[in-house]
């Protein structure tokens, strides 16, 4: 039986990684449904004024500092490739990334190539690591400023009738309160029928699934979305050879 690949990420991003996966040979069904939905915040932009470079953790940070209208001739730290292309597309033009894709490889390469400081970390409300005061810890003068938020969604009646399904169900979980979020709504349900297939993005982000509902928790060799979609096409592929008659 063809698997479906359940996106529980914010809307825009879900609806990428679906064109992607599907363009990369993808074929069963997909269904969409955001445990997040991402809001702009009206912040006090006061720590902007002296800063001497800015770090996104996310896209959604570059999203929101364009909707605040904030500035993009300063030096940019990005996390990986798609933050750092929609730092590009919004008009910054000194851009550099963190070669390991995640907050832990930014920090150490922030740390070695010496900011113009001081650092402001313009973040959601929720996140993984606490950048600032990592980079503060180790010397480096550094703020943070919260510019979006990431509210929570409950899992859409579609997904909540697929897991009842005697299906397989491949999940990509981008994030640890993404993983959190989906344990939570699973808990919600009376019981679940669907087999999961987890892939998460990071180990703490496996870490904070709910492996006891799920039939496998796989974690990717690198945090970025190329390394979640070959996972996501691997475990089809894993899933067809299964399914042949020997």
């Amino acid at each position: 039986m063809t698997a479906t690949l359940l996106l529980t990420r914010p809307e825009l991003a879900a609806q990428e990684f679906a064109q992607a996966a599907t363009g990369a040979g993808w074929w069963g069904p997909v269904v969409v449904a955001p445990l997040m939905q991402i809001g702009h915040c009206t912040p006090d932009m006061s720590a902007v004024a002296g800063a001497g470079t800015l770090v996104f953790t996310s896209r959604h940070g570059v999203g929101a500092w364009r909707a605040l209208g904030g500035r993009c001739d300063l030096p940019v730290w990005c996390v990986g490739p798609r933050t750092a292309q929609a730092a590009k597309d919004a008009g910054f033009a000194q851009i550099r990334q963190a070669p390991g894709g995640d907050a832990v490889s930014l920090r150490a390469a922030i740390l070695a190539a010496g900011p113009v400081p001081p650092v402001l970390h313009l973040r959601g409300a929720h996140a993984a690591m606490a950048l600032a005061a990592g980079l503060n810890k180790a010397g480096v003068p550094a703020q943070e400023l919260v510019i979006y938020h990431q509210q929570a969604c409950a899992l859409s009646a579609p997904a909540r009738a697929l897991l009842l399904r005697p299906v397989t169900v491949v999940v990509p979980l981008f994030s640890p309160r993404s993983a959190h979020l989906f344990s939570v709504e699973l808990e919600k349900m009376p019981y679940i029928v669907a087999k999961l297939r987890v892939i998460a993005i990071s180990r703490a982000c496996a870490a904070a699934v709910d492996a006891s509902k799920c039939s496998s928790v796989l974690t990717v060799t690198r945090p970025d979305g190329d390394a979640m979609l070959n996972a996501v096409l691997q475990v089809q592929a894993e899933l067809e050879d299964s399914e042949k008659p020997r």
